[in-house]
């Protein structure tokens, strides 16, 4: 048998010993009206909500209002609380040490200078970006102004795209002055300087920038559009880097779109840590870690970059390396979908059928079955199975990048959730 007959015949195996929610996805209400009793280590199911706990050796805030809303009615939460000593053993158990939880590889991403980092819009001013500024810490940022870099200065008539008879050009049209071809050497000097990047983050329709949605107008300076396209510069480098993470700070408010950014942007910083280092084992041990993860991408690119990684031809690691490369950024072309995420949820839950009591499986079901419904989002299970994890101290899930594939406080909290804004209730 063959590698990728093993691999299928091994899946085919652990979703068997899977519950079927899939074919029976109302069965998880059987025990709905019968009284649950919590058994999920309290510890690790508040580490799962960091927007909801906050703690430290000497003390600690937890809020439960999180857990009674959406995972269980205040009347079923059966638990004793921990000591803080108790919270802290089960936070290192889930991660091992401090140092651990902060071992992430580090982006390197290209950013438009503009976002936070220099006064050099047209007009002078500079764009503050909250997601810019959460994810600074975590991130190396190479900041560039296209237009500045092009000899256009700071303040400057402001440039746009323009249709007429020699095709879609940039053009400064208060003067005339067509820099399509300044911008097109200028992108093309740049991108040959780019070394190990991980992602684009740009400026959001700007007509050097803009990954999309930026306007073209008609010829004549009637200011009529005639369509829309991708910067001039960002362009290039979508050209030039096609596989790699682009987005605006625009759309990087959408946490969906967020999550998905930050998941390819922190994998691929990994995978190139991992390429640096020359070691076929490291990239063995990397493809295992993000077993659960490209499951729920692309269960497809997961068979195949195991057999990749498990080198069967003995290739040399730079050969094995760059095949490896191009089915990663296959796989995380596209963002999952609600029920590959399912279907990962329960692989896991496999794991834990021996231990779990029957009220426990019945528990995680009906949440599970929430989310399927779209009544709650994933971190009701995300938090009963790192509780699992660090109950039966299950090391292969205690390291899937799949239950932290970026640091947690880059999402951070949904405003109209968050206890840091303003108090509606105070007159």
């Amino acid at each position: 048998m063959g590698y990728a007959q093993e691999e299928a015949a091994k899946e085919k195996a652990e979703a068997a010993e899977a519950y079927e929610c899939e074919e029976r996805p109302c069965h998880a209400r059987a025990g709905a009206g019968r009284e649950i009793r919590m058994a999920v280590h309290p510890a690790a199911a508040f580490e799962g909500l960091r927007q909801d706990l906050s703690w430290g050796r000497q003390g600690m805030t937890i809020s439960l209002l999180w857990i009674h809303r959406f995972v269980v009615p205040h009347e079923c939460m059966q638990y004793s609380m921990p000591s803080e000593r108790n919270l802290y053993v089960g936070w290192r158990a889930l991660h091992g040490s401090e140092r651990d939880v902060r071992a992430f590889a580090r982006p390197r991403v290209v950013v438009s200078r503009c976002l936070g980092f220099d006064h050099c819009r047209w007009n002078g001013d500079m764009i503050t970006s909250e997601v810019v500024q959460m994810i600074t810490p975590r991130v190396d940022f190479l900041p560039v102004c296209a237009e500045v870099e092009i000899g256009l200065g700071v303040p400057r008539k402001p440039v746009r795209f323009v249709e007429g008879e020699n095709g879609i050009r940039l053009v400064q049209h208060e003067t005339g002055l067509d820099v399509t071809g300044r911008m097109e050497r200028f992108a093309a000097s740049f991108a040959g300087t780019l070394r190990e990047i991980d992602g684009f983050l740009l400026k959001s329709r700007s007509p050097s920038c803009g990954i999309r949605d930026v306007k073209v107008y008609r010829a004549g300076g009637t200011g009529d559009t005639v369509g829309k396209t991708a910067g001039a510069f960002a362009a290039a480098m979508a050209a030039r880097f096609p596989n790699l993470p682009a987005e605006d700070e625009g759309r990087l408010r959408n946490r969906r779109i967020r999550e998905h950014f930050l998941t390819r942007l922190f994998t691929f910083a990994a995978f190139r840590e991992v390429r640096a280092g020359g070691d076929l084992r490291e990239l063995a041990a990397f493809h295992t870690r993000n077993k659960l993860l490209l499951m729920a991408y692309s269960q497809k690119e997961m068979r195949e970059l195991g057999r990749i990684a498990a080198n069967p031809d003995k290739k040399t690691f730079p050969g094995v390396a760059g095949e490896y490369g191009d089915h990663l950024n296959a796989a995380l072309s596209r963002a999952p979908r609600y029920t590959a995420h399912i279907n990962v949820l329960l692989h896991a839950l496999g794991r834990f059928k021996a231990g779990i009591s029957p009220a426990e499986k019945t528990f995680f079901l009906d949440t599970l079955e929430q989310y399927r419904q779209d009544r709650v989002t994933i971190c009701p299970n995300l938090m009963i199975l790192r509780g699992w994890i660090v109950r039966f101290g299950d090391d292969y899930l205690r390291e899937q990048t799949f239950f932290s594939p970026f640091p947690a406080e880059l999402m951070g909290v949904s405003q109209d959730l968050s206890h840091s804004q303003r108090d509606y209730w105070v007159k």
